[in-house]
């Protein structure tokens, strides 16, 4: 009788063990299939995320990057973004932050060569006087980064020494030029201003 009760006991502990592998498996299923739905979301369906200019929303880019673990042989501490400057308003669409660099973000759907130069020419520059101290002592690059990315884009992003970065819809950001240029490093830093993120939409 012993024997029987302690057969049926383990029976009922196996059956137990089974069920509970089974509802756990089935969870990380569900969690797979949700996160899958997330990627494809960010990185496979920009056209719903897109502003009137066609730039990628800043939100879903920053989290496509968070992958990264390094950029140019530097360590990724955490991608932020977007900024909004309090008192002009001004916004730009994130930055990386590494221990000895800050790497300004421009998000777009489709990078073209017109978008590549409208940051060099406007958010490089504008945004260490937005920003002072931000950047506190460290290396200052910039970054372009798009769903689709123009050759002449490419090519002008090269030649101005930025970092350019796709994210196709495989879920896997590619970095096309992993060899940027140092932009400035700034020696003083003074205080910088109040930084506010808009909530997400």
């Amino acid at each position: 009788a012993w024997a029987r009760e302690r057969e049926e006991e383990y029976r009922r502990e196996k059956e137990a063990r089974e069920e509970s592998q089974r509802l756990f498996e089935k969870r990380v299923e569900q969690s797979r299939k949700e996160r899958d739905e997330e990627w494809k979301r960010i990185t496979g369906e920009w056209g719903g995320f897109t502003n009137d200019e066609g730039g990628m929303v800043e939100y879903e880019g920053a989290l496509a990057l968070r992958e990264l673990s390094e950029i140019g042989g530097m360590l990724v501490d955490e991608v932020v973004g977007p900024l909004q400057l309090n008192k002009k308003g001004r916004e730009y669409d994130g930055i990386i932050q590494c221990p000895d660099a800050v790497i300004l973000l421009e998000f777009k759907r489709r990078l073209t060569r017109a978008a590549v130069q409208k940051f060099v020419d406007q958010q490089l520059s504008g945004f260490l006087g937005d920003f002072p101290g931000m950047v506190n002592g460290r290396a200052y690059y910039g970054a372009v980064v798009g769903a689709s990315v123009d050759a002449a884009a490419e090519a002008l992003a090269r030649k101005n020494g930025l970092f350019v970065i796709r994210i196709p819809a495989n879920r896997k950001v590619q970095i096309l030029n992993n060899k940027a240029k140092m932009l400035a490093r700034e020696k003083i830093a003074p205080k910088a201003p109040a930084i506010k993120t808009r909530p997400a939409r």
